[in-house]
Order: C-alpha cells, then sequence, then structure tokens
C-alpha cells in the first residue's frame, strides 16, 4: 500500500523542528554548552521547540517570494534576540 501525506510550508517546519530539538548534540548544547539560532522561517519553529516560548516568526524571516521574485528584508525584531 502506498500513501502520500502533504504538508503545508509551517507543519513541514514545525515537523523539522521537532526533529532538531530532539538530536543528541542539540540537547547536549542545551546542558552543557551553548545554541545559537539565526534568522530564518524554520529557525523560528526550532527556537520555539527548544525555548517552549511562542516566538515571532516575522521577526526571524529573512525575505518570502512572491510571484514578482525574492524579496529580502533586513528588520530584525526585538523578539528575534533570545
Amino acid at each position: 500500500m502506498k500513501a502520500q501525506i502533504v504538508l503545508t510550508p509551517s507543519e513541514s517546519k514545525r515537523l523539522i523542528a521537532k526533529a532538531v530539538s530532539q538530536m543528541e548534540n542539540v540537547k547536549k548544547a542545551l546542558k552543557k554548552g551553548r545554541i545559537v539560532i539565526c534568522r530564518g522561517s524554520t529557525n523560528a519553529y526550532i527556537a520555539e521547540e527548544i525555548t517552549g516560548r511562542r516566538i515571532d516568526k516575522g521577526g526571524y524571516a529573512l525575505g518570502y517570494i512572491r510571484s514578482t521574485g525574492l524579496i529580502v528584508s533586513i528588520k530584525a525584531s526585538k523578539e528575534s534576540h533570545l
């Protein structure tokens, strides 16, 4: 039997974030080291999973794609600095 699962972009990013937060090297860094999370829309989901806090994902976004092409944003919100 074959099955196909289709996820929205936000569902995909959440799934990636859940997997990253459970990686052994991430868990070790949380206990004994430091983790730096750079800007990026998927990284906002990772920050949420790691910190357990809701994150303003717009503050993490580097840009987005429109029909006219890639739009790059250089704004950073206060929330993006954990």
